[in-house]
């Protein structure tokens, strides 16, 4: 095939290129040792190439590239673009989330929590760890271990918070009473620190050595202190089923393939201890291109790793990228311990790439979310592809405490800062969905010409036909008909209705448009329910408590931050009440009086 450039004008140097297509639109970027040879490869005749690359090659317009100091910044330069331009035709590669990792919060006195994700808010995160049952465990006796905090209260510098029995137990330094312990306080967050990156062994004979230095000076309860510390640190930690008795950090990649979706599951040991484990997967069929990005995104994360255990398939597949960094041993271990932890991630492997192809999140893999869209945009005769949806739905408790959701998904995938919830105005005490449906849509799209948002391409309403028809008229009140799509997705028969047509779309089970339309549907159902049930909540609490004389706002929020339920108020005394409320006896007096003979 005839290149669209003269490949003469480009240099026998490293660096990357960047295709374009004939919208001027960054199709793919790629790195090489020679830019020159490199791109001659795409047009030499006779040279079979595989589906997505010969897919590229008819598609590219021009080509531009940039020259680098070496191929190690090459390599590095290509996946900073690779995340700012998303080209179309370059792996996306997709994490597994279902590790979690420990958190630690940015707050005066930090706590430490177990969640799913990685954040952009400041805090530090560690992992991801293998499991979420073993996780919670680690941070329950890590946060003992250290008296560290798990309270939810916002614990500041200077004004005391209520005490919790926690530090009446010795389990917590007590930071919410006693604001002196900020530099003890922080001191053993370094020390837990060091244990979340697996060093427990310097930290040990760090503690070790403070204990006979306290036994030396005759500080003896200080120097029991440490020996019980140093005991339940060498009893804690992450768990494996087979020691590594190797120094430094290492890697040890399983890979799994099935139904044509491969999955790399990366282990991390450090000091021979199993700590870290994550999970990509990808049905593309590249499977340098797969493996390259892995290695990208897990050095980013973890950096180099002093050595690395895997099967030959993936030492050849990453030959190119490894040769950079020759300071790392590479083993394809055949027998032993070594064999051992590389069966093992490949087993591991295995086991998460059967739950990733059942997950609800699977239900539209990422690299084909493009082909699905377009998939949809033809189904329903839509003027663009809907690569910005909007999902509706209406949530309500016998007519009480009406709510909507509007779930938001941004190239085929939720954009969960844009998800909104709608308290219902036009509607109560009796239920009227369509009437629900109505308000909701005008409300959201109103917020879309407030906050200068683009508009969605399609509207997705869980519902039938009254549903659609609501939803339409709201289109027509705002002048958006036409301009935006709306569709309905029927619960039982799954069947789709359109305005324009007589009859309903039906989709055979597991189609992909079907299941990114089940996904929408699903989410906006979920969240709609968690904010009906938070209303209702509240709104039980209100009826209670809200007429108490004396007990305004912030009392009451201090009462329900310690109690908890108002059940938990009704069984406690006035005395309880007034003490952990900080409230004087004549409104703890009242708050009984008031709940007295109420069935709550």
């Amino acid at each position: 095939m005839k290149p669209p450039v003269d490949l003469n004008l480009f240099p026998d140097l490293p660096g990357i290129y960047k295709m374009f297509n004939s919208s001027g639109t960054v199709i793919y970027i790629g790195k090489a040792k020679n830019i020159k040879k490199r791109l001659r490869q795409y047009f030499q005749g006779g040279r079979p190439l595989d589906t997505k690359t010969s897919m590229l090659v008819r598609h590219i317009h021009t080509i531009e590239c940039m020259v680098t100091q070496s191929e190690q910044d090459a390599l590095l330069l290509e996946a900073q673009l690779i995340r700012e331009f998303q080209p179309r035709y370059n792996i996306n590669l997709k994490d597994d989330r279902h590790y979690p990792y420990i958190k630690l919060t940015q707050e005066p006195f930090p706590r430490m929590l177990v969640v799913r994700r990685r954040e952009a808010d400041g805090a530090s995160y560690y992992g991801p760890f293998p499991s979420l049952g073993s996780t919670r465990l680690l941070a329950r006796q890590l946060s003992e271990c250290f008296q560290l905090r798990d309270c939810s209260l916002a614990i500041e510098l200077s004004n005391r918070q209520p005490k919790c029995i926690k530090l009446d137990m010795g389990k917590c330094l007590g930071p919410c009473i006693d604001k002196t312990t900020y530099a003890t306080y922080h001191h053993r967050l370094d020390q837990l620190k060091k244990v979340l990156v697996g060093r427990h062994q310097a930290l040990i004979q760090e503690l070790t050595q403070a204990m006979t230095q306290a036994a030396e000076s005759l500080r003896f309860e200080r120097a029991a202190e440490w020996r019980d510390l140093i005991r339940v640190l060498e009893t804690i930690g992450p768990r494996q089923t087979v020691s590594l008795d190797l120094p430094g950090r290492t890697s040890v990649w399983g890979v799994s393939s099935l139904e044509g979706t491969r999955y790399v599951m990366i282990q991390t040991f450090i000091d021979g201890r199993l700590l870290y484990q994550q999970g990509y997967y990808d049905d593309r069929g590249d499977w340098e291109g797969l493996m390259a990005q892995c290695l990208l995104d897990y050095t980013d994360r973890h950096g180099w790793p002093d050595r690395m255990l895997a099967d030959q398939a993936c030492v050849d597949a990453l030959a190119d990228s490894l040769a950079l960094y020759p300071s790392t041993i590479v083993s394809v271990p055949q027998k032993g311990i070594k064999w051992q932890v590389l069966q093992q991630a490949q087993h591991n492997a295995q086991v998460a790439l059967k739950r990733v192809l059942k997950s609800p999140s699977w239900a539209t893999p990422v690299p084909e979310k493009s082909a699905v869209l377009d998939d949809l945009q033809h189904l329903l005769g839509l003027p663009q592809r809907p690569d910005r949806l909007i999902g509706f739905d209406i949530s309500h408790l016998q007519g009480q405490d009406i709510v909507a959701s509007a779930v938001y998904f941004k190239q085929g995938v939720p954009r969960k800062s844009l998800y909104r919830q709608l308290a219902i105005r036009s509607v109560s005490e009796n239920s009227d969905d369509p009437r629900a449906i109505e308000e909701a849509v005008s409300r959201r799209l109103q917020r879309c010409f407030v906050d200068h948002e683009p508009m969605p391409q399609l509207l997705v309403i869980d519902g039938g036909k009254p549903q659609l028809h609501a939803a339409v008229r709201a289109l027509q009140d705002l002048g958006l008909e036409g301009t935006v799509g709306v569709m309905a997705l029927a619960k039982r028969e799954e069947l789709i209705y359109q305005w324009e047509r007589d009859q309903p779309i039906g989709l055979p089970e597991g189609h992909p448009v079907l299941r990114l339309l089940q996904w929408v549907r699903d989410e906006s159902h979920r969240f709609a329910n968690r904010f009906q049930q938070l209303k209702r909540s509240k709104r039980q609490t209100r009826s209670v408590l809200d007429d108490v004389p004396g007990l305004g706002p912030v009392r009451l929020k201090r009462l329900m931050a310690h109690f908890k339920t108002v059940a938990a108020i009704q069984l406690a005394s006035e005395k309880e009440i007034a003490f952990h409320g900080r409230l004087p006896p004549s409104v703890a007096l009242m708050i009984k009086s008031t709940l007295l003979g109420k069935t709550v």
